[in-house]
């Protein structure tokens, strides 16, 4: 299943981890461990982390739409060799 999470962000692009989880047919507390779980492997890097400002001290905080949870993964080098080499065609 990790592998199929691996291969969803690696097509999708941008994609919010509840519909990750709709996608896969699992919880989203299972998704997110997955997410992590990729993270601590190597396979997927986090590009943005959780924000470092507080909401109300953030010029952004009325047009932000993923609060204090906004996360972005990417492939990192070894997921993108792990999905070249299985075939995928993503790349």
């Amino acid at each position: 299943m990790l592998e199929t999470l691996l291969r969803i962000v690696a097509s999708k692009g941008t994609e919010c981890s509840a519909e990750l989880a709709r996608r896969l047919g699992v919880s989203h507390a299972l998704t997110e461990n997955m997410l992590d779980e990729l993270v601590q492997q190597g396979y997927l890097k986090v590009v943005v982390g959780e924000c470092s400002v507080p909401c109300e001290r953030c010029p952004m905080h009325a047009a932000c739409l993923f609060g204090r949870r906004a996360r972005i993964w990417a492939l990192s080098r070894k997921g993108e060799r792990l999905l070249a080499k299985r075939g995928d065609g993503v790349f």
